[in-house]
Order: C-alpha cells, then sequence, then structure tokens
C-alpha cells in the first residue's frame, strides 16, 4: 500500500504544481494558459488525491503512525517533485502520467 500511496501522493503534487500559473508555463512553455475553472479543477483534483492517500495511511497504521509515515512520504514526494521543477519541467506530466498509470495497474493487481 506504501506504493500506491506514493502514487497517489505524486499525482496529487503534480496537479497541484499544475494548478499554479508559473508551473504549468514552466511545463508547457509552447501552450497557452488554461481557464480559471481549468486551473481549479487540477487543484481540486490534488487534494483529493492527497486526501486519498492520507486515507489509505490511516487505514491501514492508524492515527498516529498513518500521518507520520503520510507526512514523511510527502516530504520525499515533494523533494522529488522540485528537482524536477527545477532541472527537468518537462518530464512532469510523462512521469505523472505513468504514476497514474501505476496507481490503476497496482490497484487492479491487489483486489
Amino acid at each position: 500500500m506504501i506504493v500506491l500511496s506514493y502514487l497517489l501522493i505524486f499525482i496529487g503534487c503534480v496537479a497541484l504544481s499544475l494548478s499554479m500559473k508559473r508551473h504549468f508555463k514552466q511545463c508547457y512553455p509552447q501552450r497557452r494558459m488554461p481557464s480559471l475553472k481549468n486551473l481549479f479543477i487540477f487543484r481540486i483534483i490534488g487534494f483529493t488525491y492527497l486526501l486519498l492517500s492520507t486515507s489509505i495511511f490511516i487505514v491501514e497504521q492508524g492515527w498516529g503512525i498513518g500521518l507520520v509515515l503520510w507526512f514523511g512520504l510527502l516530504t520525499i514526494v515533494a523533494f522529488l517533485q522540485s528537482l524536477l521543477l527545477t532541472y527537468k519541467p518537462q518530464w512532469i506530466m510523462p512521469i505523472g502520467f505513468i504514476g497514474l498509470v501505476g496507481a490503476v495497474s497496482y490497484t487492479n493487481i491487489s483486489l
């Protein structure tokens, strides 16, 4: 379940970073900016995935240990994403898509 939570946190962080205009422009310099509605949708998707990953940790480990593990994993993911945004911003969406496919396939395997 840690792998699934890692993928969900990464997808949530990608969606949250794409909801910011400067990161969207950094990842897609040739595209025009999305509307405020689409940026809001990115933000909702990001928070939904973060809450989903939090609930997985809480169900698996309990409130005390689950939240500590979640914050630790969130710290690792945020660090890796900040490195990606700094050095290779064009890789954010392909890696996010691979993470989404990985999360769906991991869910199908574990069911």
